[in-house]
Protein backbone atom coordinates (compact mmCIF):
# COMPACT_ATOMS: atom_id res chain seq x y z
CA UNK A 1 0.00 0.00 0.00
CA UNK A 2 1.27 3.44 -0.87
CA UNK A 3 0.21 6.66 0.84
CA UNK A 4 0.77 10.07 -0.77
CA UNK A 5 -0.55 13.55 -0.07
CA UNK A 6 -3.09 15.27 -2.29
CA UNK A 7 -0.75 18.14 -3.23
CA UNK A 8 1.84 15.68 -4.53
CA UNK A 9 -0.78 13.80 -6.53
CA UNK A 10 -2.06 17.08 -8.02
CA UNK A 11 1.47 18.04 -9.04
CA UNK A 12 2.82 14.72 -10.30
CA UNK A 13 -0.28 12.65 -10.99
CA UNK A 14 -0.48 8.89 -10.67
CA UNK A 15 1.65 6.59 -12.78
CA UNK A 16 0.80 2.90 -12.94
CA UNK A 17 3.57 0.78 -14.41
CA UNK A 18 1.94 -2.62 -14.10
CA UNK A 19 -1.62 -3.30 -13.11
CA UNK A 20 -2.80 -6.87 -12.69
CA UNK A 21 -6.18 -7.76 -14.23
CA UNK A 22 -8.91 -7.16 -11.66
CA UNK A 23 -6.69 -5.03 -9.39
CA UNK A 24 -8.45 -2.08 -7.75
CA UNK A 25 -7.07 1.24 -6.58
CA UNK A 26 -8.83 3.04 -3.72
CA UNK A 27 -8.26 6.76 -3.33
CA UNK A 28 -9.37 8.28 -0.03
CA UNK A 29 -11.69 5.38 0.79
CA UNK A 30 -10.74 4.17 4.29
CA UNK A 31 -13.59 1.64 4.48
CA UNK A 32 -12.65 -0.10 1.22
CA UNK A 33 -13.18 -3.85 0.82
CA UNK A 34 -10.36 -5.69 2.54
CA UNK A 35 -9.65 -2.78 4.92
CA UNK A 36 -10.34 -5.04 7.92
CA UNK A 37 -12.36 -2.20 9.49
CA UNK A 38 -15.58 -4.21 9.31
CA UNK A 39 -16.34 -6.02 12.56
CA UNK A 40 -20.09 -6.70 12.36
CA UNK A 41 -22.09 -8.45 9.67
CA UNK A 42 -24.95 -6.47 8.12
CA UNK A 43 -28.55 -7.15 9.06
CA UNK A 44 -30.55 -9.59 6.96
CA UNK A 45 -33.07 -8.38 4.41
CA UNK A 46 -36.65 -8.38 5.66
CA UNK A 47 -40.13 -9.09 4.34
CA UNK A 48 -38.95 -11.37 1.53
CA UNK A 49 -41.51 -12.67 -0.91
CA UNK A 50 -41.67 -14.71 -4.10
CA UNK A 51 -44.29 -15.20 -6.79
CA UNK A 52 -44.69 -16.26 -10.39
CA UNK A 53 -44.26 -13.34 -12.78
CA UNK A 54 -43.75 -12.59 -16.44
CA UNK A 55 -41.46 -9.88 -17.83
CA UNK A 56 -40.81 -9.19 -21.52
CA UNK A 57 -42.40 -12.51 -22.41
CA UNK A 58 -40.29 -14.56 -19.96
CA UNK A 59 -41.98 -16.43 -17.16
CA UNK A 60 -40.09 -16.86 -13.92
CA UNK A 61 -39.93 -16.27 -10.19
CA UNK A 62 -39.96 -12.71 -8.87
CA UNK A 63 -38.20 -12.11 -5.54
CA UNK A 64 -38.70 -8.95 -3.49
CA UNK A 65 -37.41 -7.92 -0.07
CA UNK A 66 -36.87 -4.92 2.16
CA UNK A 67 -33.35 -3.59 2.51
CA UNK A 68 -30.85 -4.90 5.02
CA UNK A 69 -28.66 -2.42 6.91
CA UNK A 70 -24.99 -1.94 7.69
CA UNK A 71 -22.97 0.47 9.81
CA UNK A 72 -20.91 1.53 6.76
CA UNK A 73 -22.35 0.43 3.39
CA UNK A 74 -24.04 -2.47 1.64
CA UNK A 75 -22.17 -3.86 -1.35
CA UNK A 76 -24.80 -6.24 -2.72
CA UNK A 77 -27.43 -8.87 -2.02
CA UNK A 78 -26.57 -12.49 -2.71
CA UNK A 79 -29.32 -14.63 -4.23
CA UNK A 80 -29.29 -18.43 -3.72
CA UNK A 81 -31.60 -21.12 -5.05
CA UNK A 82 -31.66 -24.53 -3.36
CA UNK A 83 -28.33 -23.83 -1.64
CA UNK A 84 -26.36 -22.54 -4.67
CA UNK A 85 -25.58 -18.88 -5.31
CA UNK A 86 -27.17 -17.89 -8.61
CA UNK A 87 -26.61 -14.12 -8.72
CA UNK A 88 -25.88 -10.82 -6.97
CA UNK A 89 -27.96 -7.65 -6.87
CA UNK A 90 -25.95 -4.47 -6.35
CA UNK A 91 -28.85 -2.03 -6.47
CA UNK A 92 -32.45 -2.36 -5.43
CA UNK A 93 -34.51 -5.00 -3.65
CA UNK A 94 -35.84 -7.03 -6.56
CA UNK A 95 -34.68 -10.06 -8.55
CA UNK A 96 -36.29 -11.97 -11.43
CA UNK A 97 -35.17 -15.57 -11.92
CA UNK A 98 -36.03 -16.85 -15.38
CA UNK A 99 -33.07 -19.21 -15.66
CA UNK A 100 -33.29 -22.98 -15.97
CA UNK A 101 -34.43 -24.28 -12.61
CA UNK A 102 -36.54 -21.26 -11.71
CA UNK A 103 -39.39 -22.73 -9.69
CA UNK A 104 -41.78 -21.35 -7.11
CA UNK A 105 -41.19 -24.56 -5.12
CA UNK A 106 -37.42 -23.93 -4.95
CA UNK A 107 -35.84 -22.63 -1.73
CA UNK A 108 -34.63 -19.09 -2.42
CA UNK A 109 -32.46 -17.23 0.08
CA UNK A 110 -31.24 -13.63 0.11
CA UNK A 111 -28.27 -12.35 2.14
CA UNK A 112 -26.96 -8.82 2.62
CA UNK A 113 -23.21 -8.42 1.99
CA UNK A 114 -21.40 -5.32 3.24
CA UNK A 115 -18.36 -3.54 1.82
CA UNK A 116 -16.03 -5.70 3.90
CA UNK A 117 -17.47 -8.91 2.46
CA UNK A 118 -19.32 -9.93 5.66
CA UNK A 119 -22.64 -11.74 5.09
CA UNK A 120 -25.91 -11.46 7.00
CA UNK A 121 -27.88 -14.55 7.91
CA UNK A 122 -30.04 -15.63 4.96
CA UNK A 123 -33.73 -14.86 4.73
CA UNK A 124 -36.04 -17.30 2.92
Amino acid sequence: MEKRKGGELMETGIAIDRMAPGELIYLNLPDHPGSKRYRRAPSAPGSAGKRWASYLGYRGVELTWTAGADERWISYYEISRDGSVIDKVAKGTFYFDHSAGADLGARYEIRTVNGGGLHSPPVN
